[in-house]
């Protein structure tokens, strides 16, 4: 893994002869191809938010840079647009980029603190100019969007530990305020307009300040609210003229809108004071005004941070951000300025303006790399995935010589070099961590069309910096000693054992750096010495390597060190190292600290065999590599040459609520549209799925009666939130079958209790019933006794005709005597009796009632025509009965009468007399004397044949009516 170069012997005549090799030697690197199926994304959405107003400068739009870099990069960058002071309205524009609906963070692997959770676009590149804005940012980083500052805003990005494109602006001031020195320009009058943020305005004041030794004067100006700079032109026209002889120089502090109101008020006072001499000074270059100021005027001056590529190279880092979900640049400032502009330098910097990343993109361009081991699951391979996605999106070609051992000769890489200048790469990338090979960089750059040159350290190398033409990429080891040493420190590790790799020509230095941070941060004196904690291991070739580091641990042995945890960033060992616990040569209690790069180191990670991880980030590493080559095609500035990538731990590879999967067994895979992945990656969970805990290869179904929204760490409950659940949900389907049950069980347990209790009632039903029908029994029925008055008096005429001659005699005697009787009685009025008293043969009294009534009237009417004599004899009671009744309406202090009437009954002659005025209530007690009377026989008393009950009168039906006919006949 290692190239160390020594001494490169690079000699042109003595590779000549070498060129001949055959060309499969040099073929081009391909990426593992992802062996699942990986869900179809949208582009990644980028939200762009500027404080500065938005308008065309001679040469770019201030935001082409990052439309640029995106159509190369293939992502959306939306910009926001203001007319007027734009401040107020960018907190606001943050909040509801985060709104905004993303979905291709969802299938991104994304490690837990850079996981995104939330819906939202998936990165914002904003100014901070307030306060309010700095409250915007911090909740979109609570909401896991990550945030990239360019412009303005170095104070409170620093605070929140986010990457900074910008210039830093105290050093911008230090420049004008130097410029000013150097041409004796000591009393400049500033123009400030309100719209640049506070905190950029006195870090440029205070800037100059520093380089003249004195307090300039500072005019504040008002942003026109009409857009015309006319009015604010002759404001700094005034006050020039107001304080004659007072100033010579006026500054620009900044915005494009302030420099074209100053070059216009500077060129407005020349032409009024040709004679005078007033230089110039701008923190922003672009427009006509200004340009033509620097034609006239010799002491025109300006910084420039230049603005396109400050738009540009952030959305580079946040698609790196994006994809790998790991700060490039964590916590530090690319510098895009200052950088000074004279009358001399102004067409250079106004060509490079017009450069344009799409013109990179147009041209071919073959890319050659000298690094070995570039094949299978190494870090060179995940390097070499950064540089062939770049390389992809500009529709270039990456070459590399045919190399997969450990090292290579520094006589293969002086062929390697040799061998791409004379098939004219456009670039060619070396892995090295010497500087010798510098002398030999102007070589390339006399070629026409020029080499441009970029290194990159090994994996725990520090990366050379010396050179000016050569652009170097490595990482922050520095910073990974310390985290790694504190961990230790934390985790109370007590027997540290550090391997460091070593090559023939160069060790690495790793170990010694963390020995220093673990002496430095312990608390304690009580530590191992160095020559127990810092170790070499020869990786010159494979062969050597196990025997080499089973020695080590022999040796730790013998002096009675037993280690209770390895870290090392080797590849080489941590193979060595993993591979003997899997076979159980080595326990797997030991800890391992090492990094996060491999598949291997990943997937040990995830299952319990390694401690703790540390990103190194080679992808990114490889991919700034090549964007160095780029930009160093169109600008020769060394601002971001020398670059340091950021090293973070990795706590989780998922999060909960997320489950793990595998797309290949090496670093990073890439689909059929050559798209680049991780091939470990994080999913949401998929609905009434859960993880409850990191790093998980799989969810867990919700229990019945739970469910749960996707990308969920707990189920909930069934029960809550009734009324929102979908209809053909889980829950819903649950909800209903559990219903279903409860009915069931419901019906199991009510059905036979109502059963039971059902065939209670109707037994006691028919108990009462059977009881009811035994009394009824016992009394008789109803129908025997109770009677129908018209049935009794209206016998049909078969009934009368089948009586005897003797018997009808007797009935038409009985009734006219009755009939007589009646009459009588009614006529009667003032009798006090009403009562007629008749004794029958054995001397007893009957008493007889009569009581007036309509119902009577009728009882014998029938036609007159072949009459019988009962019928006749029925007649004349019924006419008789109604002269009583007149005689009775006439006489209105006539008591009522009872009636009394023979009638038949089963053919048999019965007595009918009214006992009663209202109809009697049957009940029991009634029909138990009814029955007692019917049932009674005594040669005294007369028969009861039943009772007539109509609504308000009431009969008894009397027998043995042959003693009254003989009575009767006697009279």
């Amino acid at each position: 893994m290692h190239l160390s170069l020594y001494v490169i012997p690079l000699f042109i005549s003595f590779y000549n002869a070498q060129l001949t090799r055959k060309e499969d030697e040099s073929p081009d690197f391909s990426i593992s191809a992802c062996t699942n199926t990986i869900p179809s994304m949208k582009k990644p959405r980028i939200a762009f938010i500027s404080h500065d107003i938005v308008l065309p400068t001679l040469y770019h739009n201030y935001e082409q840079g990052s439309r640029d870099a995106a159509n190369i990069l293939d992502v959306d960058v939306e910009w926001n647009r203001y007319l007027s002071i734009p401040q107020a309205r960018m907190a606001k524009d943050i909040y509801k980029a985060i709104e905004t609906v993303s979905q291709y963070s969802v299938y991104m692997y994304i490690p837990v603190a850079n996981m995104f959770i939330s819906k939202g676009v998936d990165g914002i590149i904003t100014s901070i100019v307030s306060d309010e804005v700095y409250e915007a940012v911090q909740y979109a980083l609570k909401r896991k969007i990550p945030v990239i500052v360019f412009n303005s805003g170095s104070e409170y990005a620093q605070s929140l530990g986010l990457t900074r494109v910008l210039q830093d602006n105290y050093e911008a001031g230090v420049m004008i305020g130097t410029e000013l020195s150097k041409r004796n320009i000591l009393q400049p009058l500033i123009v400030q307009m309100d719209s640049l943020d506070k905190m950029t305005a006195e870090n440029r004041i205070r800037g100059i300040k520093s380089a003249i030794n004195s307090s300039p004067t500072i005019l504040k100006l008002s942003e026109p609210f009409n857009n015309s700079s006319i009015t604010m032109t002759k404001m700094i026209t005034d006050h020039f003229y107001l304080n004659a002889n007072m100033f010579d120089s006026i500054i620009s502090l900044g915005g494009s809108n302030c420099a074209d109101i100053v070059a216009t008020a500077i060129s407005d006072i020349h032409q009024k004071s040709s004679n005078l001499e007033l230089a110039a000074g701008f923190f922003d270059i672009g427009g006509n005004s200004m340009t033509n100021l620097f034609k006239t005027n010799k002491n025109t001056f300006a910084v420039t941070q230049l603005p396109y590529y400050q738009t540009a190279l952030p959305v580079f880092y946040m698609y790196l951000r994006i994809l790998t979900g790991q700060d490039v640049y964590h916590n530090q400032t690319v510098k895009t300025g200052p950088n000074l502009v004279t009358n001399i330098t102004l067409y250079s910097f106004l060509q490079r303006e017009t450069n344009s990343l799409i013109n990179i993109d147009k041209k071919f361009s073959l890319i050659g790399t000298i690094m070995p081991n570039i094949h299978g699951d190494t870090y060179n391979s995940a390097l070499m995935a950064g540089i062939t996605n770049l390389a992809k999106k500009l529709n270039w070609t990456v070459s590399n010589l045919k190399e997969e051992n450990p090292l290579v000769s520094p006589e293969d890489v002086g062929y390697g070099l040799d061998y791409y200048a004379n098939i004219s790469a456009t670039g060619i990338i070396i892995q090295t961590s010497n500087t010798s090979f510098v002398d030999y960089a102007p070589y390339f750059q006399k070629k026409q069309p020029p080499i441009q040159l970029s290194t990159v350290g090994s994996a725990l190398d520090d990366h050379p910096k010396s050179s000016s033409i050569i652009s170097s990429v490595g990482i922050e080891v520095e910073n990974l000693a310390r985290s790694v040493a504190s961990r230790v420190i934390s985790d109370g590790v007590l027997s540290p054992l550090c391997i460091n790799e070593q090559s023939a020509i160069i060790p690495e230095f790793f170990c010694e750096k963390f020995y220093n941070e673990y002496k430095r941060l312990s608390k304690t004196d009580n530590i191992p010495s160095i020559q127990y904690v810092n170790h070499f291991l020869n990786i010159s070739s494979h062969s050597t390597m196990e025997s080499e580091f089973l020695q080590l641990l022999y040796q730790m042995e013998e002096k009675l060190y037993y280690p209770d945890a390895f870290i090392t960033f080797s590849e080489y060992v941590f193979n060595i190292i993993n591979t003997r616990i899997l076979k159980g040569y080595m326990s797997s209690d030991i800890s391992i600290y090492t990094a996060g790069e491999l598949f291997d180191q990943n997937k040990a990670f995830l299952e319990g065999r390694v401690k703790r991880i540390w990103t190194i980030n080679l992808f990114s590493i490889g991919f700034i590599a090549l964007l160095h080559l780029v930009l160093d095609q169109m600008i020769s500035l060394t601002s971001w040459k020398h670059s340091s990538v950021y090293v973070s731990e990795v706590t989780t590879i998922c999060e909960t609520g997320f489950y793990y999967s595998n797309n290949t067994t090496t670093s990073y895979c890439q689909d059929n549209e050559d798209n680049i992945y991780k091939s470990i990656q994080c999913f949401l969970c998929p609905e009434n799925t859960y993880t409850d805990k990191p790093n998980q290869d799989h969810c867990t179904p919700c229990d019945t009666g739970y469910y749960s929204p996707s990308g969920s760490d707990a189920c909930i409950s069934c029960f809550s939130n009734l009324d929102d659940h979908p209809t053909n949900s889980p829950c819903s389907i649950y909800l209903q079958n559990k219903n279903a049950s409860r009915n069931h069980m419901f019906m199991a347990i009510f059905i036979p209790i109502g059963t039971i209790l059902s065939i209670l009632i109707v037994g006691l039903i028919l108990r009462c019933v059977r009881k009811q029908w035994i009394r009824q029994r016992s009394l008789g029925s109803d129908e025997s006794w109770l009677l129908s008055y018209n049935d009794l008096v209206k016998p049909s005429l078969n009934n009368i005709d089948s009586m005897s001659s003797v018997s009808r005699q007797y009935l038409l005697k009985t009734n006219a005597y009755l009939l007589n009787h009646q009459a009588d009685d009614v006529q009667n009025t003032n009798s006090d009796s009403n009562e007629i008293a008749l004794k029958d043969t054995e001397g007893n009294i009957g008493q007889f009632h009569f009581l007036e009534s309509s119902a009577l009237l009728g009882a014998a009417s029938s036609s007159t025509a072949n009459k019988s004599d009962y019928e006749k004899s029925s007649e004349s009671v019924t006419g008789s009965t109604k002269r009583s009744q007149n005689d009775k309406l006439k006489s209105p202090l006539t008591k009522p009468k009872m009636i009394r009437i023979l009638g038949f009954h089963h053919n048999l002659p019965v007595l009918i007399k009214q006992i009663g005025t209202v109809k009697v209530k049957v009940d029991n007690r009634v029909r138990k004397e009814i029955v007692l009377m019917k049932n009674t026989r005594h040669p005294k008393l007369t028969e009861v044949v039943g009772l007539i009950l109509e609504p308000q009168r009431t009969f008894i039906v009397e027998g043995d009516v042959q003693l009254l006919f003989s009575i009767i006949l006697c009279y």
